[in-house]
């Protein structure tokens, strides 16, 4: 069912096990040196310079696997945007067509998920800045001044309008984000017209794929919320393995906001 495949489209795919192994593994790996820094860092015996170095150290193992993971969602979601196609059909008589998609993980690069995932981090940054300025420039400056004669209806449509900003700014960041997974520069979340156009001409599954993205999410954090409440701090490795899975699902949703070549 089609309703399914972004929940099952991985387990049908080449190495995906593999991968997880491997992602887990780095996972697990950088958490080992993180303990092992933080240890080394608690001497008492060792200079004050040293123990900075341990800090920081261990501030960076637990880091750099968050952003291989980052880069490894950006990865695979440009690779679900340029997804292969076939045309398969039940028989020669029928006429029944069909277009099966075909999608490939992206080949195991730590070095080329990590700059991905740093990459991911800037143009993050640069999409948010714009809403930032414009809510700094009216809450912390006095380019902006309220009539407290009628304070009361003034502050309903300062309200409202902030309301109107972030609804805009959630509603485009799908689009925005698709840029940047399918152009891989910074400055793709800026090419607002892009997302207008992806909005416009694929509406109904932008809706749907965005409210099966928050749906998701809530999902699994009532999941998770749940083995914590049963089971403690388990929670952590179940989290790990939770979180692999669902870098796929996600990816699945964003990458298929539009059809196959747009």
């Amino acid at each position: 069912m089609q309703i399914l495949k972004p929940f099952i489209w991985m387990f049908e795919t080449e190495n995906f096990w593999k991968r997880i192994v491997q992602l887990l593994a780095v996972q697990i790996l950088f958490y080992l040196l993180a303990c092992v820094f933080n240890y080394l860092g608690k001497f008492q015996d060792i200079s004050y310079v040293l123990k900075i170095v341990f800090y920081i150290l261990t501030i960076l193992s637990l880091v750099l696997p968050w952003l291989i993971l980052q880069g490894y969602f950006w990865n695979l979601t440009y690779n679900v945007i340029s997804r292969d196609v076939d045309i398969k059909a039940n028989s020669v008589y029928s006429g029944k067509v069909k277009n099966v998609f075909t999608i490939h993980l992206p080949e195991f690069k730590l070095a080329t998920f990590l700059w991905r995932g740093f990459a991911s981090v800037i143009a993050t940054i640069i999409m948010i800045f714009p809403y930032a300025m414009l809510v700094y420039s009216t809450i912390f400056t006095e380019s902006f001044t309220m009539p407290w004669d009628n304070i009361d209806s003034y502050h309903k449509l300062y309200s409202a309008s902030y309301n109107l900003l972030y609804l805009f700014f959630f509603a485009f960041m799908p689009a925005l984000l698709w840029n940047y997974a399918k152009q891989n520069s910074v400055f793709a979340v800026w090419n607002v017209p892009k997302a207008v156009y992806i909005i416009e001409n694929y509406f109904f599954r932008y809706i749907w794929n965005t409210i099966l993205f928050v749906l998701f999410y809530l999902l699994n954090f009532f999941v998770l919320y749940q083995i914590y409440q049963q089971f403690g701090n388990i929670v952590y490795l179940a989290a790990g393995i939770l979180y692999l899975y669902s870098l796929h699902v996600y990816a699945y949703l964003l990458g298929t906001l539009t059809p196959l070549n747009d």
